[in-house]
């Protein structure tokens, strides 16, 4: 069963994440006094008030993806749209989330760093389609100008070499670990233009 040992790097995210997320409240809690006592709506002022919340949005997705899976846990629909749709805000990417319901904290974890992946493929923007059904999830990416990376691809099957991996793709290695810690498969498929990978989550991955 998973996990059985402690998870230094997921509890460090978390951390981090906390410790961070205080700050970042009570500046976006000032602005918003400086607007509810008739503060002057500045270009400074939007530019500030809108990178809070695009970091705000950055750490609620991270604290997700990046820490413990907390079994037994689960993350409420509106907070899971919430955070994916305020995370993407303002990119090119949009994101059709076609999940009803609660979901297991693990099974949003694993979701989350799915989607940290499938939008690597996505340089130049395109859509991301995520469904589950009966526990059959799917990520769908697509644009004209997509193209998929083999090397990338061969982590999420279990393959590859994750030592070139940079900060910035950390996310294949740890779905690579949690697909092999669970036991599950991925199928994949890698034309252009059009990314999919679907598994099916399994009772292998309960605390």
């Amino acid at each position: 069963m998973y996990p059985k040992t402690v998870d230094i790097a997921s509890l460090i995210s978390s951390r981090i994440c906390h410790d961070l997320a205080s700050p970042l409240g009570a500046i976006a809690n000032g602005l918003e006094l400086m607007e509810l006592s008739g503060a002057p709506s500045t270009p400074e002022f939007e530019l500030l008030s809108e990178s809070v919340e695009n970091a705000v949005a950055r750490i609620n997705f991270f604290r997700i993806a990046f820490g413990p899976p907390e079994f037994g846990a689960q993350v409420a629909e509106s907070d899971i749209r919430n955070t994916i749709f305020r995370y993407y805000s303002g990119q090119r990417i949009k994101i059709f989330w076609l999940v009803s319901g609660d979901i297991p904290r693990p099974q949003a974890k694993l979701a989350m760093l799915f989607l940290s992946c499938m939008e690597t493929f996505l340089p130049f923007g395109g859509t991301i389609t995520v469904s589950n059904t009966d526990d059959l999830w799917t990520f769908d990416a697509k644009d004209p100008r997509l193209r998929g990376n083999a090397e990338r691809m061969a982590l999420l099957s279990g393959q590859g070499d994750p030592t070139d991996l940079k900060p910035s793709q950390i996310q294949f290695e740890l779905v690579r670990q949690m697909l092999s810690d669970a036991q599950i498969d991925v199928d994949q498929s890698n034309t252009d233009g059009h990314v999919s990978i679907s598994y099916q989550y399994t009772a292998n991955y309960v605390g």
